[in-house]
């Protein structure tokens, strides 16, 4: 990553738009982690964990993969830990 600013900065990007770029990869990264934890939880039958992580996720507006979002959101109604 630090050759790819390096190489902005070559060509005069604006710093921040540099900038913009670091919080989007960071945010991008923070929602990746958080999407692996989902699945870990539902793999694990962690329901309690998954609810928090499912929660973080929609309250937060992360993009999280679509499909892993509805399963946890399905497999926490069913066991009643959310309401529709």
């Amino acid at each position: 990553m630090t050759n790819l600013i390096e190489e902005a900065k070559k060509y005069k990007v604006k710093e921040s738009v540099i900038e913009q770029g670091i919080k989007t990869l960071e945010k991008c990264n923070y929602s990746k982690s958080i999407e692996d934890q989902i699945t870990k939880a539902l793999t694990d039958k962690n329901l309690n964990g998954a609810k928090d992580l499912y929660l973080k996720a929609v309250n937060q507006d992360l993009k999280i993969d679509p499909k892993i979002l509805n399963d946890c959101k399905n497999q926490l109604l069913k066991a009643k830990l959310i309401d529709k």
